[in-house]
C-alpha cells in the first residue's frame, strides 16, 4: 500500500512537471540599472540618437526604448538594424508586439501566428541576454482587442504566447498588456481590476510565465495628476497592480516596467510638466521594484498623440521636460550580454631567439556585445608556463561588431634559445575570460644561416668591391630582415645569421646591388643552413630605383660611363 502512495506520488509529480516545466528566465536586478527610458512610435536613427541623448547623459548608459512591432511589419532586414544601433547607441529594446489595425479597432491576435512571430524574434540577434516582450495593448479597451471585450481570451491566448516563446529560448522575460488603470466599465471599456480578475480565474497558470509587470501609470484624471499622488490611476500605479496580483496568487518579485505614463500638453512649454517628471523620476529611482520607465511618446508628429510628444511638431526641438530629464544624474547601466565567439590562430611552432615578429589573430564576434579596448576588451595570452624570453602585446581591439570577423595585430620578441612551452590565448574583459582559450605551442630555436648564390651578367671579371643587399619579406609583403654591405665569396652571398622569420615558413629574399635590377626567390626556412639559388643581375638599372624604364635610357645618355656596366 505504502509503496502504491509512493508511485502515485511521483506519477503525479511527473505530469506537474511536465505540464510546468517552461524555462525560467535568469532575470538577475542587482546589477547596477540605468531605469530611464522613452517610448518611441519609430525605431528611426534620428529617434534612437534622440532617445540616446536623453537618456545615457550625465553619467548613464544603456536605458530603455520601448518599440511596437506590428505583424505586418516583421522585416528582418528593418528590426535588426535597430537593434544593431541600439547596440551602439547602448539602449536595451522592450518590444511590444501589435497586431494591424481593422477599421476602427486592432485585430485580435490569434494562436496560429505564434509560430510566426517565435520565427521572426528568433531570427534577430537581440542587444542584451533579456529579451523583453509585452503581449499586445491594453485590452481591458474593447477597441484593442477586435472590438471585444474578453479577458478569458487575452489570457488563453497571452499564455499560449508566452510558453511558445520561453519554450523556445528561456531569455524571453514575458510581460502582459498594461491596462488603462483609469478606465469604467461602460461596455466598451473594462475596469483594470475586473479584468485582471477574470483573466487569471480563466488562467491560472499565467503566473508560471510572467516575469514583470508592464504598467501604463499615468498621472490621471485627464493625464493631469500630480507626481505626489498615490494609488490606482497615478503614476505609483504599479504599487496597486501589485497588490492586486498578490491577492489573486502571484507570489512572486515581479520587477516593474511602466512602458507608458507622462502628462499631456498644449503645445507651449511648461516648465510645471517638466517639474513633475523630475519629482516622478526620483521617485521611481527610489523604488527598488521599478525596472524602467518609457514614458509615452519621444515624438509624435500628428494626432491623436501630439499632445503627449516630447518633441515639438514640426520641429528638431523638443519641450523643456526632455532637457530636464536629461540632465538628471543616472546611472552606467550593466546588462548582461552573451558573449560568444571564437579566436582561430594559425602561428608557427618554431621561432627563433632574438628577433621580432608581427602575426595576426583572426577574432570573430558570434555575442551580442560590440568588442572594444574602451570597454577593457583585450586578446591576452594566460602563461599556463614561464613567460621567460619572450615578450608580446595585442594591438588594440577597436569596434568588433556582432557578426565581424577582424584580424588582430600580434606583436612578439624573442631573446634567447627556449624549449617548447604552451601559452593560452583568450579574449577578457576587465580581466575577466569570456571566451574558450585557445593553446598555442611553440619553441625558440638558434638562428639559421642562409647562403645565396648569385651571379652578374655580362661581367666575367670579378668585383671584389661591390656591394649588394638582401632584403627579406614575410607573407604579408612586410620587411622583416634587412642586411647591407655584402660581398660575395666564391660567388655566393652569406649571411651567418637571419632573424625574424621562423622555421618552416616560406619569405620573399631580393637582392639588390647598384644598377643592377633586383632578383627575387622564395625560401622555406629550416634549422641549421639554408641556401637559395637567384637568377643572374642584370645591369639594366642605370636610373637605380629597382625598375627597369625610360628614365634608365635618359640616365644613359647623361652619363654614358654606365656602358661600363655592359661590358665583360
Amino acid at each position: 500500500m505504502l509503496l502504491r502512495n509512493i508511485l502515485r506520488s511521483l506519477f503525479l509529480f511527473y505530469i506537474l512537471y511536465s505540464i510546468f516545466n517552461i524555462p525560467v528566465n535568469a532575470f538577475d536586478s542587482s546589477r547596477p540599472n540605468n531605469k530611464f527610458g522613452i517610448h518611441l512610435a519609430t525605431p528611426s536613427k534620428e529617434e534612437l540618437e534622440s532617445a540616446a541623448k536623453l537618456v545615457n547623459t550625465r553619467g548613464g548608459s544603456w536605458g530603455y526604448v520601448t518599440v511596437v512591432i506590428q505583424d505586418n511589419d516583421r522585416n528582418k532586414i528593418k528590426w535588426q538594424e535597430a537593434f544593431d544601433r541600439m547596440r551602439e547607441l547602448r539602449l536595451i529594446p522592450i518590444v511590444r508586439l501589435a497586431t494591424s489595425p481593422v477599421g476602427g479597432y486592432w485585430a485580435k491576435p490569434t494562436v496560429k501566428e505564434i509560430e510566426n512571430w517565435v520565427t521572426f524574434l528568433n531570427s534577430l540577434r537581440w542587444v542584451t541576454k533579456d529579451r523583453y516582450i509585452v503581449l499586445f495593448n491594453e485590452p481591458n479597451h474593447s477597441h484593442e482587442w477586435g472590438g471585444e471585450l474578453n479577458p478569458e481570451e487575452y489570457a488563453r491566448v497571452s499564455y499560449e504566447y508566452a510558453k511558445s516563446l520561453k519554450s523556445s529560448n528561456p531569455d524571453y522575460f514575458v510581460m502582459l498588456a498594461g491596462l488603462d488603470l483609469a478606465a469604467a466599465s461602460n461596455g466598451a471599456d473594462l475596469d483594470a481590476y475586473n479584468y485582471v480578475l477574470r483573466m487569471y480565474q480563466e488562467k491560472k497558470e499565467l503566473k508560471e510565465v510572467v516575469d514583470g509587470l508592464s504598467s501604463h501609470s499615468y498621472p490621471n484624471p485627464g493625464f493631469r495628476g500630480s507626481p505626489y499622488d498615490s494609488g490606482r490611476t497615478s503614476v505609483r500605479g504599479y504599487e496597486w497592480e501589485l497588490e492586486i496580483l498578490n491577492e489573486l496568487g502571484v507570489t512572486k518579485e515581479l520587477p516593474v516596467f511602466i512602458t507608458e505614463t507622462g502628462w499631456t500638453h498644449n503645445g507651449a512649454d511648461t516648465d510645471a510638466i517638466a517639474g513633475y517628471f523630475r519629482t516622478a523620476f526620483e521617485t521611481w529611482q527610489l523604488d527598488d521594484r521599478v525596472q524602467a520607465v518609457t514614458p509615452f511618446i519621444l515624438s509624435y508628429q500628428g494626432e491623436p498623440f501630439t499632445k503627449f510628444s516630447w518633441q515639438k511638431l514640426n520641429s528638431e526641438e523638443f519641450y523643456n521636460h526632455y532637457y530636464e530629464v536629461e540632465a538628471m544624474p543616472k546611472v552606467m547601466g550593466n546588462p548582461i550580454q552573451i558573449q560568444k565567439g571564437r579566436i582561430v590562430s594559425e602561428l608557427p611552432k618554431d621561432l627563433l631567439a632574438q628577433s621580432t615578429y608581427h602575426f595576426q589573430v583572426k577574432l570573430r564576434n558570434d555575442g551580442q556585445a560590440v568588442w572594444t579596448y574602451k570597454e577593457n576588451y583585450e586578446l591576452s595570452f594566460g602563461f599556463a608556463q614561464d613567460k621567460q624570453g619572450i615578450d608580446y602585446f595585442f594591438a588594440n581591439i577597436d569596434g568588433i561588431k556582432p557578426g565581424e570577423e577582424r584580424d588582430v595585430d600580434l606583436y612578439i620578441k624573442t631573446s634567447e634559445q627556449a624549449a617548447p612551452r604552451q601559452l593560452m590565448m583568450g579574449l577578457y574583459k576587465n580581466d575577466e575570460r569570456i571566451i574558450d582559450e585557445v593553446g598555442w605551442t611553440f619553441q625558440v630555436l638558434p638562428l639559421p644561416s642562409l647562403d645565396i648564390k648569385t651571379s652578374l651578367i655580362p661581367r666575367i671579371r670579378s668585383e671584389k668591391n661591390r656591394e649588394f643587399e638582401v632584403q627579406i619579406f614575410n607573407n604579408k609583403e612586410e620587411l622583416v630582415f634587412k642586411q647591407k654591405g655584402l660581398k660575395r665569396e666564391n660567388g655566393e652571398l652569406i649571411i651567418p645569421e637571419v632573424k625574424n622569420v621562423y622555421l618552416k615558413g616560406t619569405f620573399r629574399v631580393v637582392v639588390l646591388s647598384r644598377h643592377y635590377l633586383p632578383r627575387q626567390t622564395f625560401v622555406r626556412f629550416e634549422s641549421g643552413q639554408n641556401r637559395a639559388n637567384m637568377k643572374a643581375l642584370l645591369p639594366l638599372d642605370f636610373y637605380p630605383d629597382g625598375a627597369f624604364s625610360w628614365r634608365d635610357f635618359w640616365e644613359l645618355l647623361r652619363n654614358p660611363r654606365l656602358l661600363d656596366l655592359l661590358l665583360p
